[in-house]
């Protein structure tokens, strides 16, 4: 029986690989034309590289196919990790590596903004959201580099009694059960399940550091419809990897059971939307079909990253005004967020294109200022010019 198992596994590899060679054969067409053009003199070789590049993006006939059958062959030949992704101890997919950093570039800058909101009488609050690992790092696939754990670690010890802080890992990333329940199996976000938690947690927090009443009743489960759409996402690690090689992940939608009248406003694209949260917020194209390789169903919330979002919320129960620096695990949370606090500006600093975060908290007139961000981000410099 052992002998016609490795048998069988032997015939379906040699199957993929022709597919797989004969595939690469078939494609290397496509660099005709570019190669033609060059020999003749007729482009440079900047514009060569991008004749290539548009060429094995734009123009890949069955790019998905391959991407699916190399991740199967990856799969049937037990890799434990394949192109830039790695398979945790629970067969959930992360990035191949999050490399060691020195924080202190990170922490500098949000000191710096901490005394330039102080001048202000503005408190500022850091929230450390968590990346896709367990505190005891048991998770960890063979031979993954992975400091996100250590990183936020060190981040939060220098900002101990100098920033006020909310470190949602206790929350979250405390065993592995919690990470499988809060996280999508094929993408490094938390899913709306984990976002809709820290929502509520981050509203109490605000609640504590301001000393006021804060009405949280619209972020009770009771008060939101879950509705599951099985088998419908395909995570950013899942892309590169294809279906068979790590599965799919279900699509968790959250709709408030109460009427809100909101307005969201993305300045980038002169959007503003007015109505309820299914007008406004919500991306109901999103909920059609799966499409595993071409759309991002994590985006179903504001529909994008954008440099700035700014809501307004007339039916709020709270009169607070809110900034928020994030990064994408914050697209759900803003959403959430959006339903129960009267103004929530939000800024992306990766997005900001002449601008700085200062700029934003020049004008505005904040109760609080939220940063929140994940470890993946800590070395992005865009972080590290917020003034």
């Amino acid at each position: 029986m052992q002998r016609k198992k490795e048998t069988g596994k032997r015939v379906f590899c040699l199957f993929l690989t022709l597919l797989l060679v004969g595939g690469g054969l078939l494609h290397l067409l496509l660099l005709f034309s570019p190669i033609a053009s060059l020999a003749r003199g007729e482009t440079d070789f900047s514009r060569f590289t991008g004749q290539i590049k548009e060429a094995y993006t734009e123009r890949l006939v069955g790019k998905e196919v391959l991407v699916e059958l190399g991740g199967a062959y990856a799969r049937v030949l037990g890799r434990r990790s394949y192109h830039g992704v790695s398979v945790l101890q629970n067969g959930m997919l992360d990035h191949d590596a999050l490399e060691s950093l020195d924080t202190t570039p990170l922490f500098e800058e949000i000191l710096a903004l901490r005394d330039d909101l102080a001048a202000c009488d503005i408190p500022l609050l850091y929230v450390q959201v968590p990346c896709k690992m367990d505190a005891d790092k048991s998770l960890r696939g063979v031979g993954q580099t992975h400091y996100g754990v250590e990183n936020a670690d060190a981040l939060l010890g220098q900002l101990r009694g100098r920033v006020e802080t909310l470190d949602l890992r206790p929350y979250f990333t405390d065993r592995v059960s919690t990470v499988e329940r809060y996280f999508y199996r094929t993408d490094h976000h938390w899913n709306a399940d984990g976002a809709f938690l820290a929502s509520r947690l981050l509203l109490e927090r605000i609640s504590l550091l301001l000393e006021c009443e804060v009405e949280l009743s619209r972020l009770a489960e009771s008060e939101w419809e879950r509705r599951v759409y099985p088998n419908w996402f395909l995570g950013s690690h899942g892309k590169r990897v294809g279906r068979f090689f790590g599965g799919l992940d279900d699509l968790v939608v959250y709709t408030p059971c109460f009427e809100a009248h909101m307005k969201m406003e993305i300045p980038l694209h002169n959007i503003v939307l007015e109505g309820a949260f299914e007008e406004t917020v919500l991306k109901k194209e999103y909920l059609d079909a799966p499409d595993y390789f071409g759309e991002n169903p994590h985006v179903v919330y504001v529909g994008g990253d954008y440099p700035a979002v700014f809501h307004t919320n007339e039916s709020s129960l709270n009169d607070l005004s809110v900034l928020l620096i994030k990064d994408s695990f914050s697209l759900p949370v803003q959403a959430f967020l959006s339903t129960t606090i009267r103004r929530l500006d939000v800024i992306d600093p990766r997005y900001l294109r002449g601008e700085r975060v200062g700029d934003y908290i020049e004008k505005g007139n904040y109760d609080v200022v939220v940063m929140m961000i994940n470890p993946s981000v800590f070395g992005d410099a865009r972080y590290q010019r917020l003034l």
